[in-house]
């Protein structure tokens, strides 16, 4: 177990001693503070503060749709909270982020921007952290572990002295068998330490960066520090003042070290390698890289400085996900707490890591990189009864963000001459579009790179430190390029400019949101017709009248060609693509019967007899003109009722069909479709049309020249049982990309299938001579009974992106971000329904 440590280190005393000397302290600083004692409220009704920082953590976890790894506590965390996708630190490296962090100021290089005010005997007028800020306006502030640069907050090496001065009532950080928060934070089991800065103070046996000991989660140090954070909510929720109690787990920094258990979690050749282990295209020099010294050279590393072979790399990646599965379980803990103690109902909480790092990105080890792997970190936010939690944002951010948004969160004045801007409109709206970039830097052998991250590009231009000439510059483009492969410079020179521009004037700003471009369903009832649009844009056109074949589609009725012509209505034709394109196809004489996209073809059985549902013999879907609109912030959405009638007559199934189309966003137009089919009686089955394999969602695509349909098998196998013609093992995602009718420049749709469907995964199916997609229901040899007053639920989401195909770990982000948000769309089998028009 680990020994209780003292606020700031104090020397070991008598229990008498220690008592008056904190009581003494803590009067002392009650008594400076008391000045302001007449505007300050001391009350519980302001917001407590719960900010978890980690160290070394990039977006590689189970809620930004990273598969394998394991991170339920996280997981669960982002949850209840807003997940920032696009949250960028000022510089990938650990004190400087830090100090941007705490003083919401660019702190591009040093990595302690404290040692002035330390000298001071009493504080400025302005707050110098956020801590500061907070403290001042009657909050009680503890500091654990990692929060600034040095582990416990404190100066070695006697650790009584406050690296963030005027900040906290208590900083402290695990010690146990490592004697002091440095050699905690490079803790190896059975009280061991090892860096190249530990060995330079104490000869020590050389060790690899990475261990895995049989021992309990107190074997290394962050399981103390979830202790201590532990005991201190448990002395702060009996407190009367606020407060703002901030942890810091060390994990996942090397070296990496974790319980033999949580390397157990992986099966280290499971674990995939980076996707782009090589340096860009286009980029001669190697200024932008770096020889991945941490772990080769701050350790004892056989292979050498900046050598890493593959196997090593699989090892050290192992060891990555380990310490980051360590680290969960610790944040767990702190947060079962925080919820046993009833503080999740009055306490914001905030995850935050300093910066990225890169796993073999680019054949790089570490983090001090201008690239998305670095600059990019984990953000999450979660406010006492927030709307929409759960829902990610896309919008750009920055951790000069932090300082403003808490103070704003609690309702404190942050100074006005801060560059960072409240994330508030984020939090409360995860559409609002963020900001109009971000800023980071890093430098290397003479050079210095600053980088802009905007909407689509990332810019880096790197100069000459001291004749300020540019020696380089790189652009990347994110919507085609996601993981940085090829630098583009040369061939986007405007687009270079524009950037370099708006880089130099070292600003980046929260943009305006664009309330005429807000998303609204439009009923004409002449037309029998409702149109989605957001502002002047078409989405979609949803039928929901019973229309009457063309004329050469009788012709053929009554010359008995043709069986059936009328098609059904509760259909959506046209579906438009991000150009105004149609990117479905309405009726022709080819197919009469096919309209857009609906869901329909089963065989019906209604005691013993069977039907077809949309060649209309025996079993007819009609619209009862029951339908809603609803609208909400980001979204407009259809409700529309149809009755099953036997014969035309008997009603068997109620049949809800939800249309729900967002607003769109930086990774293009969702729309989700969710249909319901109650049973009105008992004895109605449906099953897949045998001679030909229809049944469920159809979706028509307008033929043209060079679209493809393009299709990915999900993980799960469908039966090897013979299958009908055409019919494939079910997706969990298909698309069609190309250059669409109307347009000129490429579109590409996707279906995503939701997996909580009934029976998935089942097949689809693909015709040559007909562009469409069909994800079918039920499976093959199959029957699915329709019971008496309960419900059948099927979902898809439609994504549509502007430009080609997204690489496949985007395809499997969106579609776990779609599994996670079940119930996004009406479930209520019976919502309440307008009037019949």
């Amino acid at each position: 177990m680990h020994q209780p440590v003292g606020c700031r280190s104090c020397p070991r005393k008598t229990i008498l001693h220690l008592a008056l000397l904190f009581a003494l302290l803590f009067s002392f600083a009650d008594l400076a503070h008391g000045a302001e004692a007449s505007d300050v409220s001391h009350s519980r009704e302001r917001p407590n503060v719960l900010l978890i920082c980690v160290d070394d953590l990039r977006c590689e976890l189970g809620a930004y749709g990273v598969q394998g790894i394991q991170t339920p506590n996280l997981d669960q965390l982002a949850q209840e909270s807003r997940l920032f996708e696009r949250h960028y630190v000022q510089i990938a490296a650990c004190g400087p982020s830090r100090c941007t962090m705490l003083t919401g100021r660019r702190e591009y290089g040093s990595w302690d921007v404290w040692g002035p005010a330390r000298k001071l005997a009493s504080a400025p007028e302005q707050p110098v952290s956020f801590a500061d800020l907070f403290r001042r306006s009657g909050y009680r502030t503890v500091s654990l572990g990692k929060i600034s640069h040095e582990p416990g907050g404190t100066m070695p090496p006697e650790y009584t002295v406050d690296q963030v001065p005027f900040s906290w009532d208590v900083a402290t950080g695990p010690t146990g068998p490592w004697k002091n928060p440095w050699r905690a934070f490079f803790s190896y089991a059975n009280g061991q330490s090892y860096n190249s800065v530990i060995k330079a103070v104490k000869e020590e046996p050389p060790r690899l960066p990475h261990e895995s000991a049989d021992v309990d989660d107190d074997g290394y140090a962050d399981a103390l520090t979830a202790q201590l954070a532990i005991d201190q909510l448990q002395d702060l929720a009996k407190r009367e003042e606020p407060f703002l109690l901030a942890v810091g787990f060390f994990k996942p920094h090397l070296p990496f070290n974790a319980p033999k258990k949580y390397w157990d979690l992986y099966q280290r050749d499971e674990i995939p390698v980076a996707p782009w282990p090589k340096p860009p295209n286009n980029v001669a020099s190697s200024m932008p890289l770096h020889d991945s010294y941490e772990p080769t050279s701050h350790y004892e590393w056989p292979s050498g400085k900046g050598n890493v072979s593959d196997d090593e790399g699989r090892t050290l990646k192992h060891g990555y996900w380990a310490a980051v599965s360590y680290m969960d379980a610790q944040v767990g803990k702190v947060l079962d707490e925080y919820r046993r103690l009833g503080l999740d109902r009055n306490t914001v909480v905030v995850l935050w890591s300093d910066h990225g790092w890169q796993l073999g990105d680019y054949g790089i080890w570490g983090k001090f990189t201008n690239y998305e792997w670095s600059t990019r970190s984990p953000l999450m936010i979660r406010t006492p009864g927030m709307e929409q939690p759960g829902q990610s944002t896309h919008g750009i951010v920055e951790t000069i963000d932090l300082y403003p948004t808490l103070a704003d969160l609690c309702g404190l004045s942050a100074p006005t001459d801060l560059p960072g801007a409240s994330l508030r409109p984020l939090v409360e709206d995860p559409n609002h579009p963020g900001k109009d970039g971000a800023m980071s830097t890093v430098g290397r052998g003479g050079h210095h790179g600053w980088t802009l991250r905007s909407d689509q590009y990332r810019l880096v231009q790197w100069e000459n430190a001291k004749t300020k000439k540019t020696t380089l510059v790189e652009l990347y483009d994110h919507r085609n390029d996601p993981f940085e492969t090829e630098n583009i410079a040369q061939k986007q020179p405007q687009v270079v400019e524009r950037l370099v521009a708006q880089l130099k004037t070292g600003k980046t700003s929260l943009q305006a949101r664009n309330d005429s471009a807000a998303v609204n369903a439009i009923d004409d009832s002449k037309s029998g017709q409702i149109e989605i649009r957001q502002g002047d844009q078409p989405i979609l056109r949803y039928n929901y009248r019973t229309v009457d074949p063309p004329a050469i589609a009788l012709s053929k009725v009554s010359k008995g060609s043709l069986k059936y012509a009328q098609p059904r209505s509760n259909y959506i034709h046209p579906l438009y693509g991000p150009n105004g394109e149609e990117l479905t196809k309405d009726w022709s004489t080819d197919h009469p019967h096919h309209r857009g996209i609906y869901w329909a073809w089963p065989e019906v059985m209604y005691n013993e007899e069977l039907g077809d549902l949309h060649a209309l013999q025996r079993v007819f879907a009609r619209p009862t003109g029951k339908i809603e609109l609803r609208q909400g912030d980001r979204f407009a959405e259809i409700a529309a009722e149809s009755l099953w009638r036997w014969e035309d007559k008997t009603p068997i199934v109620r049949e809800l069909t939800t249309i729900r189309a967002h607003e769109t966003g930086e990774h293009g137009r969702f729309i989700d479709l969710q249909f319901e089919f109650t049973g009105l009686t008992e004895g109605v089955t449906i099953a897949r049309r045998g001679t030909n394999a229809y049944g469920g969602l159809n979706i028509r695509l307008r033929p043209v020249p060079g679209v493809k349909l393009l299709h990915h098998a999900d993980e799960a196998e469908a039966s090897d049982e013979s299958k009908s013609p055409g019919s494939k093992p079910r997706q969990a995602w298909q698309y069609a990309t190309g250059v669409w009718s109307e347009a000129e420049k490429q579109t590409t749709f996707v279906v995503l299938e939701q997996a909580d469907n009934p029976g998935y995964p089942g097949d689809y199916v693909e015709y040559a001579n007909l562009p469409w997609f069909q994800p079918t229901f039920p499976r093959e040899k199959t029957r699915h009974a329709i019971r008496k007053d309960q419900t059948l639920t099927l979902r898809y989401r439609l994504w549509i992106l502007d430009g080609a195909p997204p690489s496949a770990d985007e395809f499997r982000k969106q579609w776990n971000r779609y599994n996670a948000s079940v119930g996004a769309t009406s479930t209520s089998a019976s919502p309440s329904l307008l009037p019949a028009k």
